[in-house]
């Protein structure tokens, strides 16, 4: 009942949305903001869609929301598409199709999919195993504060992996990595005591 609840509203808010821009009517007055809304409105019902428990049409619906709005330039679409193609939700799996929307996502600055282009590049499973790229990845969604990249940087420089092992750099990224609550962080801390360092 609530899943029917939300997807109405959803639907009531992209009817506004798009009634809104056709008669010209801007309660924000501002054309972006109100294509903002019908895109906000789009990426909410393929959310619903993508999370709801139901059927195989759920999963293709919420597919083709997301792919409308990744090949208009969406950055979240793009990543919920690779997403989508990875594990054959809503379509078939098509492993050339995750990378791609990934690799665009990533490149305009989307924190998970950075994180997973790295891991990508790290496992070799689906792209050729790649450490350059796999570092800068990683080092990417670190820098924009995701903890699990920090601690996979760290654990890098204390071990020497992809880079020279140089235990200072370590401490920088494990310390960040717990000011940002990532629970292998204390561990990895007193594991190599990079208080020391």
């Amino acid at each position: 009942m609530k899943t029917i609840i939300i997807i109405v509203i959803a639907i009531i808010l992209l009817k506004i949305s798009i009634t809104n821009t056709q008669n010209n009517v801007l309660v924000t007055n501002n054309i972006e903001e109100s294509n903002q809304g019908i895109i906000k409105a789009k990426l909410f019902l393929g959310d619903i869609y993508d999370n709801k428990e139901g059927t195989e049409k759920d999963k293709k619906d919420a597919f083709n929301w997301y792919k409308k709005e990744a090949e208009k330039g969406n950055t979240k679409a793009k990543f919920s598409l690779s997403m989508m193609y990875g594990m054959a939700f809503g379509t078939l799996k098509d492993y050339k199709k995750v990378v791609y929307w990934l690799k665009k996502s990533a490149e305009e600055g989307h924190l998970k999919a950075q994180r997973n282009l790295g891991a990508l590049y790290n496992n070799g499973d689906i792209i050729p195993k790649d450490p350059k790229k796999s570092f800068y990845w990683y080092k990417k969604a670190a820098n924009q504060g995701d903890g699990t990249s920090q601690v996979i940087i760290g654990k890098m420089y204390c071990e020497g992996i992809y880079v020279d092992k140089i235990l200072k750099k370590a401490k920088k990224w494990i310390q960040k990595a717990y000011e940002n609550n990532h629970p292998e962080a204390k561990n990895i801390w007193n594991e190599y005591e990079l208080w020391k360092y």
